[in-house]
């Protein structure tokens, strides 16, 4: 349990990327991307430890421009 809102450790820890409204990750630990050929499906931020995390549709081309030096796999 957290007593503290994300926005608030977003503001705290300025190097985290918010990728989803209950998902905030540090991108050092961020193995690939897994794009989705359209907006309107999902897409994920795969972990180091292989944790899939969606990312919100709007957050996607932000999202895209932050990790662009990650591996982007294409989803079918």
């Amino acid at each position: 349990m957290m007593s503290r809102t994300l926005k608030w450790y977003e503001g705290r820890w300025p190097s985290f990327i918010r990728i989803h409204k209950h998902t905030l990750i540090n991108p050092t630990y961020a193995r690939s991307l897994q794009l989705a050929p359209r907006y309107r499906e999902n897409s994920y931020v795969v972990m180091d430890d292989y944790a899939s995390l969606r990312i919100a549709r709007r957050r996607r081309a932000f999202i895209e421009s932050e990790l662009a030096h990650l591996h982007v796999e294409a989803m079918a």
